[in-house]
């Protein structure tokens, strides 16, 4: 395995947010959740996928736009410019990065996992002497299976969102 195979697979894994500057158009559509395009005149436009979906969606640098269009380097189709902020778009069509296939991939055993910590801990609470044992042992894993079921409907609702993503 290379250094750049190493570095992808490391960047793939990786469970939080990366930014990453990068000339290497192959290596982002392999890594990249979303991409993020600055126009050269203060303009930053988002695309979900790689640098291969900015292009389908009709992206272009600002040495390509037609004459009058200048400053417009997001998806020619009308996407409407947002700040980093905002929830990105669904994207038209049907092709998922790698990133987001390998996290479609891996959700439904996440969901399982979720799903079977919020049973147990919901069968430990419905003990008839759980609330007579130690009060800071009820908080800890009262305040567990409120985080559980939080973390369940996020991972279910990305699980919804990557779906339609996919088609």
């Amino acid at each position: 395995m290379d250094t750049l195979e190493l570095l992808e697979a490391q960047l793939v894994e990786f469970p939080g947010t990366v930014i990453l500057i990068s000339h290497d158009r192959e290596f982002l559509d392999h890594v990249a959740g979303s991409v993020f395009f600055l126009d050269g005149e203060g303009g930053v436009h988002e695309t979900i996928g790689g640098f291969s979906d900015w292009r389908r969606e009709g992206g272009l640098f600002p040495t390509e736009q037609p004459a009058g269009k200048a400053g417009r380097s997001g998806p020619a189709s009308g996407t409407a410019e947002r700040s980093a902020n905002d929830k990105p778009a669904t994207p038209r069509n049907n092709k998922l990065s790698y990133k987001y296939k390998r996290e479609l991939e891996q959700l439904p055993e996440r969901i399982r996992g979720l799903e079977q910590e919020v049973e147990d801990l919901n069968a430990r609470i419905s003990t008839p002497d759980f609330y007579e044992g130690d009060p800071e042992e009820v908080q800890q894993v009262l305040g567990r299976l409120s985080q559980a079921e939080s973390e369940l409907e996020t991972a279910m609702e990305r699980w919804v969102e990557l779906e339609e993503m996919a088609g």
